[in-house]
């Protein structure tokens, strides 16, 4: 007998968005579901990356968010920094 292990769907943190895109729906044991950040200015805080386990539960914490990240400028500009993390 053939048993398919899913886990629930996950809510795309603030500000953050998930990758596949099907990870917003069922996904199947063995699933990697990567979070990362859309917008210009925004660094990812939490976890990274979330797998769906044998028992149906994901891997990790649920603690994921893009936080702005602007620093201002002394003339008043803002400025924005980028930092990759995988």
């Amino acid at each position: 007998m053939f048993v398919v292990i899913n886990c629930s769907a996950l809510a795309p943190p603030l500000n953050a968005a998930v990758s596949p895109s099907s990870c917003l729906s069922r996904s199947t044991y063995g699933q990697t579901c990567r979070f990362y950040c859309p917008k210009a200015g925004y660094v990812l805080q939490g976890t990274s990356a979330r797998v769906c386990g044998n028992d149906g539960e994901w891997s990790g914490a649920n603690d994921t968010l893009c936080k702005g990240n602007l620093v201002k400028h002394p003339l008043g500009l803002a400025k924005s920094f980028f930092i990759c993390t995988f």
